[in-house]
């Protein structure tokens, strides 16, 4: 059974926005010795975005909620 996703749906500011406060959560993640990586692929997954959707599945909503 595939996972549930949910949409956000976003202008490039608010993928910007999201961007950096992804970027300063996996800073803090890796300052104390945390599993970055995660984090940084949802980074990679939100800057692929150029329809304005994106899509996340429960474990990727959780990180871009804390960032």
């Amino acid at each position: 059974m595939r996972e549930k996703q949910r949409l956000f749906k976003m202008t490039e500011i608010e993928r910007n926005v999201l961007v950096k406060g992804l970027h300063d959560y996996a800073v803090a993640v890796h300052d104390r010795g945390g599993n970055y990586r995660v984090v940084n692929a949802l980074i990679r997954k939100a800057m692929a975005v150029t329809n304005g959707k994106l899509y996340l599945d429960e474990s990727e909503y959780d990180h871009a909620v804390k960032g």
